[in-house]
């Protein structure tokens, strides 16, 4: 795809972006019969859905939180005019299933910041723009929505930034950029939310947040001109944690209580930028906002690996259903707090889920429509509590055929695993902590209960294996 290709998706996505959010939030007349189920649409009378009554209260104290005047949207939601005018727009994305851009499959799992949305409210919507977008009794007119907060979980107890601007061409390809920011912390912090604050919203995208201790962060950098250094999807090295990560129109969540991500001393803050160029040239200089623990920690959120081997991942050109599986044991007595699943360009749909010592399967998150630019870090609304003896189990399918068209490849051609833009992965990293660590007590859990990124780790023996 052309760059100005990756800018029009990403603008069209941006847009539904907010209109997810609005949407998930209302509730009148709506089909839902319990969370995570939807029913077919049930039409309103004609005529009778208006801008004023029903529609401005969604668009207002939602949409407007992402579509205002120099916001990351391409335009603003703010009046019935500006909605009114983008009508086709709206439509467009209703039909072409674009919204909203949250990947995760309704009913497979249940995380917060979900932004799917029920039939009936996609209906009312469609309906609203057929017939001819009412706006109604002008003296019903709501207020104009205000402004979201920089910081919605409140100031942040410290903001970090990077050392200086750093200047994204008009044109040309998307950018994945690291930077790495110290903190300079003379003792350990425990961390329970990281807020990431875009300096440019018009070119920014998503970005993750990564701790390093090692240095090759510094060295990475210092190798490359310019401020940090350019890596797609992971850093190519080890690291020692996450602090979570942003994609337009998410916010922000708090680990529990008693539960923090940890922030050795003296680490450094890694964080990875995807931008898209807009046009013309600008500048970013975004910011990390730190959340640290407020009460005594006891758990620490902890990282477990599950992938397939990169000697294994090989997807031939032209093959358009080529599925991978990895399966692999838990430690024992654990609790899931989050999962990260991650895959390339070609990959199409992946699934994890948890087999129990009794054989019974939990669905944890499962992706039918996979887009690496609307990856994201899901917490699980229900934590899941796995006895010893469960195993976590990873499918994954990619489509390497000219018929996909997030293929970057024309003509397809042989990929296989790696940290480049057009080589691939097949990961799911769970975050999750250990029943028995008591770190109040000076309990920590043992060293068999791993924590860490891409570094191979087994209780008992994992398996893997394409279908």
């Amino acid at each position: 795809m052309t760059s100005r290709g990756w800018i029009a998706a990403a603008l069209a996505i941006l847009f539904t972006a907010a209109i997810g959010i609005a949407l998930l939030k209302h509730k009148a007349r709506s089909s839902t019969t319990r969370e995570g189920q939807t029913t077919a649409y049930r039409p309103w009378k004609k005529r009778k859905l208006e801008f004023n009554k029903q529609i401005a209260p969604i668009v207002y104290s939602n949409c407007a939180k992402c579509h205002y005047p120099g916001s990351a949207a391409p335009f603003a939601l703010t009046s019935y005019r500006e909605v009114r005018n983008h009508a086709p727009a709206i439509r467009r994305a209703l039909d072409r299933g674009l919204m909203p851009p949250w990947k995760p499959d309704r009913g497979f799992g249940k995380f917060f910041g979900d932004r799917s949305l029920t039939d009936q409210e996609k209906g009312m919507i469609k309906q609203w723009l057929t017939e001819g977008c009412r706006e109604g009794n002008p003296s019903k007119r709501p207020a104009p929505p205000k402004l979201p907060p920089q910081w919605p979980l409140g100031p942040p107890d410290d903001i970090l930034q990077t050392a200086e601007p750093f200047k994204i061409p008009a044109d040309g390809e998307d950018i994945y950029r690291c930077f790495v920011i110290p903190t300079n912390y003379a003792e350990d912090r425990w961390v329970r939310a990281a807020d990431f604050e875009p300096g440019n919203p018009k070119v920014v995208h998503h970005a993750l947040l990564f701790v390093d201790t090692s240095g090759k962060g510094r060295a990475r950098d210092a190798a490359e001109p310019g401020p940090g250094f350019t890596a797609f999807g992971a850093l190519g090295f080890e690291i020692v944690g996450q602090l979570g990560g942003f994609v337009v129109g998410t916010i922000p969540h708090a680990l529990p209580d008693g539960v923090g991500y940890f922030l050795p001393k003296g680490a450094d803050i890694i964080m990875q930028v995807h931008y898209h160029p807009t046009g013309k040239e600008e500048t970013d200089r975004s910011q990390v906002g730190l959340y640290f623990c407020k009460q005594p920690v006891d758990k620490k959120l902890r990282v477990l690996e599950v992938t397939v081997p990169p000697k294994m991942l090989r997807i031939p050109p032209g093959e358009s259903n080529c599925v991978f599986w990895a399966e692999q044991w838990m430690p024992p007595d654990v609790t899931v707090l989050q999962v990260f699943p991650h895959m390339h360009l070609i990959g199409r749909t992946i699934e994890v889920t948890a087999t129990l010592p009794n054989g019974s399967l939990v669905p944890i998150v499962r992706i039918s429509d996979w887009d690496f630019r609307w990856q994201n870090i899901y917490n699980l609304k229900n934590p899941l509590d796995l006895p010893a003896g469960s195993r976590m189990r990873l499918e994954a399918r990619y489509d390497n055929s000219s018929g996909n068209p997030l293929n970057p490849n024309k003509p397809s051609k042989l990929v296989t695993f790696g940290f480049g833009t057009f080589d691939e992965m097949c990961i799911v990293w769970i975050g999750y902590t250990a029943d028995k660590e008591f770190l109040t007590r000076n309990i920590a859990a043992p060293p068999t209960y791993p924590d860490h990124f891409l570094k191979p780790w087994a209780l008992g023996k994992p398996s893997w294996g394409r279908k």
